[in-house]
């Protein structure tokens, strides 16, 4: 079973500064999270924000999911996974951030920013994933790439592929400034991803159903693959 199925929407512990893990490490650390059990949350999609009182840090972490791809050679992470679902309720919570975190009270640039933001979350469901690995050859997601397929999946064997992934480069600072806030750090083997999914799977009718109870991001490759859960109210 993938890590990631074991217990997920925890809060990662920050490593020190000055000292740093290699993937293997970090895949302890992912581990170290989930001691002494938790159950994984349950989300709603339609929701339009999130519960009273729920902080930005608290909405990130409620809305990512963690896992990891071991080498079967090497028994050692070939690539770490970290996806937040940019549903309605965290998306307003992120726009909040984000106008917080830059100041921003211009009424023309405040709307601007949630056209904006708006835009990257129509017609379907997205993603921001991150992904570490030491080998950068590994560390693509793009379909065209060849390294990886990704999908999300839903409890009653429907399934959907990404029709966009775009790489969010150095000068996208403002998405790993906000998404740092659950203590993941930037590196040079470090890469974060916009990932879009069709709002359709292919028999035509809406994914996921009103009925799912679960979705789930699928990263799979000749690697290895990983499942990171959402459970759904």
């Amino acid at each position: 079973m993938p890590v990631a199925q074991i217990c997920s929407g925890f809060a990662p512990r920050v490593v020190p500064q000055g000292r740093r893990l290699g993937l293997g490490g970090l895949g302890l650390l992912l581990l170290l999270g989930w001691q002494g059990g938790c159950a994984p949350p349950l989300v709603s999609l339609a929701s339009e924000s999130e519960p009273p009182g729920t902080s930005y840090r608290q909405a990130l972490d409620r809305w990512s999911r963690h896992g990891r791809i071991l080498s079967k050679v090497e028994f050692d992470t070939s690539l770490v996974v970290v996806a937040t679902l940019r549903s309605r309720a965290f998306q307003r919570a992120y726009v909040g951030k984000y106008l917080q975190t830059y100041a921003i009270v211009d009424p023309w640039e405040k709307a601007r920013v949630e056209k904006e933001q708006a835009e990257q979350t129509e017609h379907g469901l997205s993603l921001f994933v991150l992904t570490r690995a030491h080998a950068a050859s590994w560390n693509d997601l793009r379909a065209q790439s060849g390294k990886w397929r990704v999908s999300l999946l839903d409890d009653q064997g429907r399934e959907v592929q990404a029709d966009r992934i775009d790489a969010l480069t150095s000068r996208q600072a403002v998405e790993q400034n906000l998404l740092s806030a659950s203590g993941e750090s930037f590196d040079v083997f470090t890469k974060l991803w916009s990932v879009h999914f069709p709002a359709s799977a292919s028999d035509g009718k809406p994914f996921p159903q009103p009925t799912a109870h679960k979705i789930s991001l699928r990263v799979a490759g000749p690697l290895g693959q990983t499942e990171l859960p959402w459970l759904l109210q």
